[in-house]
């Protein structure tokens, strides 16, 4: 019956593993988050950004194994608070999703060069073909001397 399931389980690893909290749109409660089974992109930030993943995944157990590493590895050194940590990984959060955002307008701009002129400039370049037709003083002075040289 798990096939039929709309939602899979997504588990936050690391420092903030069983933390309740709101990330990405999604709440996590005691470091779980129910998110729709089709939703990539969400479940890609998650992953990415928050070190959230789908449990029994291939990335949860990469992600679950590198962090028991790195712990064990703080606490022999005896060098790591537990709350910098979870202040460490949330600034690299911060980084990565202002990154992302940066990439979004990046490929945003790139978009918009590639686009045609939009129809203001042509409206603009329509007035600018115009304006010689107009009357000038300047332009009003030489059509009268070159009148009187044809009569």
């Amino acid at each position: 019956m798990a096939g039929n399931r709309l939602t899979v389980e997504v588990v936050l690893v690391g420092p903030r593993a069983g933390e309740t909290c709101s990330l990405a749109g999604f709440d996590f409660n005691a470091g779980v988050a129910e998110v729709p089974r089709h939703a990539a992109t969400a479940l890609h930030i998650l992953g990415k950004y928050h070190n959230a993943f789908q449990v029994d995944s291939r990335e949860y157990e990469e992600a679950h194994a590198k962090w028991a590493k790195e712990k064990a590895s703080a606490e022999s050194t005896g060098s790591v608070d537990p709350k910098l940590a979870v202040a460490l990984e949330d600034a690299r959060a911060l980084i990565n999703a202002k990154d992302f955002e940066l990439e979004r307008l990046r490929a945003e701009l790139r978009e918009a060069k590639d686009w045609p002129a939009e129809p203001v400039k042509a409206q603009s370049t329509t007035e600018l073909a115009k304006a010689p037709a107009e009357e000038t003083p300047a332009a009003d002075t030489k059509a009268k001397g070159k009148g009187k040289g044809k009569e």
